[in-house]
Order: C-alpha cells, then structure tokens, then sequence
C-alpha cells in the first residue's frame, strides 16, 4: 500500500520547476518544452511537453477560462471556499481538492501554495493585449495564486509576487500545463 501526499510540492527554486518539467515530459516520451542551458532558459518552439503556465495564462485560468467570472479569488468571492490562506490553513499547506473548484475544475489556484510562471517579472503594459506574453529579461520570475501565509487580500486572481529563479520557499511551489 503506497500512500501519496497530494499537498503541494514546496521549497521549489523556478530552475527546479522547469528541470521538473523536461523530466516529465521525458519520462511520457513527449518533446520537453525547455531548452535549458545552466541558467539559459528557452521555450522550445512546437515542443509538446509539460511546461509552466504564462502569467497570462495562470490568470485565464484561475478566472475560469472562457467562462470567465468576475470573482476576486478562482470561483468564489470567499477566499475561505476555494483557498488555504493564513485565516484558515493552521499555517500549513493541505491536501489539494479539499475547496471548492473553480468552472474549470481546477483547485488552489488562490492560496495553499504560490505557484511559479514562466515570466520575468516587470511592470504591465498598458497597451491592450490579447494574451500577453511577459518581458524578454528580467531579475525575478512571477508567483501567482497566494499561500497558506498569506492573508487572503493577497491570493486574489490578479495579485503578482516575484522571486529570483534560484530561489526555493517554503510557500512557493508551481502546476504544469501541457499544449
């Protein structure tokens, strides 16, 4: 009897994250979607692998997709029913699908975990975009979604942070999309 953990992976530096996800891809015999060389990391053209979401992304779908709802966390305009935040967690992570989802299906895209996106961190344009893509350089990588320490006025769907990519946390993990 093998008992699997199903709360979220922490102490994640970005580089760890996106190793993670050429090591998946390998493993299902997919076309990882990073070129990495030592801290030179490239999204792979056409690849078909694992991958972590853009922050664009990581906002289309924590907000619901196309079916879009006008909430302040993934589902719900009560942090405590779809997410872990310092109000509710005992200042620890918990087992993902104990809240509600939101119309995806997705779980803890607002607390229990920050979770990493592929792009630099910088200010937002303010031109309108149609999926836009982050900056070409930068210092820090974008963390999206709050933790269980964080109050729940900072997992709203359109709150950032940022980290530098060598660095791990003990409230920052990430989720992996596949094209």
């Amino acid at each position: 009897f093998l008992q699997v953990d199903t709360n979220p992976v922490l102490f994640v530096s970005w580089f760890d994250a996106v190793n993670f996800c050429n090591w998946l891809s390998r493993i299902e015999n997919l076309t990882p979607a990073y070129d990495i060389n030592e801290k030179d990391v490239t999204l792979a053209p056409d690849a078909d692998g694992y991958r972590l979401p853009t922050e664009a992304l990581w906002e289309f779908a924590s907000r619901g997709g196309v079916n879009t709802t006008e909430t302040n966390y993934a589902g719900s305009d009560n942090a405590g029913e779809v997410g872990w935040s310092m109000d509710n967690s005992s200042w620890e992570t918990h087992p993902v699908g104990r809240k509600k989802p939101n119309s995806l299906g997705l779980f803890d895209m607002c607390g229990n975990a920050l979770e990493w996106c592929y792009d630099w961190y910088a200010p937002y344009s303010s031109a309108e975009q149609t999926d836009p893509s982050g900056a070409a350089t930068g210092e820090r990588r974008v963390l999206r979604g709050g933790s269980f320490a964080s109050p729940s006025n900072q997992m709203m769907v359109y709150d950032r942070s940022s980290l530098p990519p060598d660095h791990g946390s003990c409230i920052v993990g990430f989720r992996v999309v596949k094209p």
